[in-house]
């Protein structure tokens, strides 16, 4: 199994492998988050990239997020109308 990459809610480093007679998951050991649950009795290779790939979906989404916010308030304040002070206080 590759390196497990940080919990992609809390940015903790603990995620643990739990495996069982036919299956597999990881589990954040800091805020309990779990990954995909794996249903094969070798598991653990699956469960551990499942785990990786959620990271990087995880962050892509709060990249364009965060994206969005900036393109929105570049509108706001080349708009020159009252649509920052509305938003304010909503």
């Amino acid at each position: 199994m590759d390196k497990l990459l940080p919990c992609p809610f809390c940015g903790k480093k603990e995620a643990q492998l739990h495996q069982w007679y036919f299956g597999a998951v990881i589990l954040c050991g800091k805020c309990k988050a779990q990954g995909p649950p794996v249903y094969e009795p070798l598991g653990d290779i699956e469960a551990g990239t499942l785990w990786n790939k959620r990271r990087l979906k995880h962050e892509a989404i709060i990249k364009q997020t965060v994206n969005q916010r900036r393109l929105f308030a570049s509108l706001l304040a080349s708009c020159g109308c009252h649509c920052q002070s509305i938003l304010m206080y909503k």
